[in-house]
């Protein structure tokens, strides 16, 4: 059975795995970051505020040293509607 995918024009595919819908995007110099909008089920998908935010950050990330969290990352925590409801924590 085929994983469920869906496009985005900035995050590419999305993929949903075991935490939620998982992603690489390009950060140049032949390097990639990776994502995950972590959810309990498939559907719904991520809302479009929830894509939109997402894609924001990962702007940010091309426009600033992508490469400079070394094998870390960023966690932000949403509500079921998308909208982020804590501060960014730093992992990894």
């Amino acid at each position: 059975m085929a994983k469920a995918s869906f496009r985005d024009t900035v995050l590419g595919k999305l993929t949903w795995g075991r935490n939620g819908w998982g992603f690489t995007f390009p950060l140049g110099r032949d390097r990639h970051g990776e994502g995950t909008i972590i959810a309990s089920s498939p559907e719904p998908r991520p809302t479009a505020e929830c894509l939109a935010d997402v894609r924001s950050y990962v702007r940010w990330f091309r426009r600033n040293d992508g490469g400079m969290f070394w094998g870390h990352g960023i966690e932000l925590s949403t509500d079921f509607a998308g909208k982020i409801t804590g501060e960014p924590e730093m992992f990894g």
